[in-house]
């Protein structure tokens, strides 16, 4: 399959533009939070929804959590 068929290939670039964008701005050092805030602050300003920590049931070795 070719680069150009993927089918979220046109959002994978926008993230990752905003990314590199954060990466830029704050180099390395800081505690992933500052990233990730700063992350979802670029995404909403390009027009990306994107929630932030959803809860989500997982199941592991048939067990469920929470």
């Amino acid at each position: 399959m070719a680069v150009q068929d993927l089918k979220y290939k046109d959002l994978t670039e926008k993230i990752i533009s905003c990314a590199m964008k954060l990466h830029r701005y704050f180099e390395s050092g800081f505690p992933e939070v500052v990233y990730k805030k700063g992350l979802i602050i670029e995404l909403r300003s390009i027009g990306i929804s994107c929630l932030e920590e959803v809860e989500k049931d997982i199941i592991y070795d048939d067990k469920s959590y929470p």
